[in-house]
C-alpha cells in the first residue's frame, strides 16, 4: 500500500512540475486578481468594428473577397489568419439574412 501511495504521489509531482515548467500556469485562471495587462493580443481599431489580433500575427497583402479592408495571418501558418470584409446592404438586422444555409451557397 505505502508502495502505491509513494508512486501516486511521485507522479503528482512529476507531472505539476512538467506543467509548471511547459508554462501551463501562465495562462491559469486569474480569479482573484486584475486582469492582466499583457495578454498576447494586440487591439485594432477599424471603421466602425474593434478587435484583438494576436500579437505574433502580421498584416498580409493578400486580398481574398471583395470589400476586404484588414487581413492579419499567423507568421508560421498563412491557413491560420483573420479577415475583415466590409459590404454595403440595405437590411436593418442580421436576422434579415435569413438562415446561414440560404445565405451561403
Amino acid at each position: 500500500m505505502f508502495y502505491a501511495c509513494n508512486i501516486a504521489a511521485t507522479f503528482c509531482f512529476t507531472m505539476t512540475m512538467v506543467l509548471i515548467l511547459c508554462g501551463f500556469w501562465q495562462n491559469a485562471a486569474n480569479v482573484f486578481g486584475k486582469p492582466k495587462a499583457n495578454t498576447d493580443f494586440l487591439p485594432y481599431n477599424g471603421d466602425g468594428f474593434k478587435l484583438l489580433v494576436p500579437s505574433k500575427w502580421n498584416p498580409s497583402r493578400e486580398v481574398e473577397y471583395p470589400g476586404q479592408v484588414l487581413r492579419y495571418e499567423d507568421n508560421f501558418d498563412s491557413n491560420s489568419n483573420v479577415t475583415v470584409t466590409v459590404t454595403p446592404t440595405d437590411k436593418k438586422s442580421i436576422a434579415d439574412y435569413g438562415s446561414p444555409r440560404s445565405f451561403f451557397p
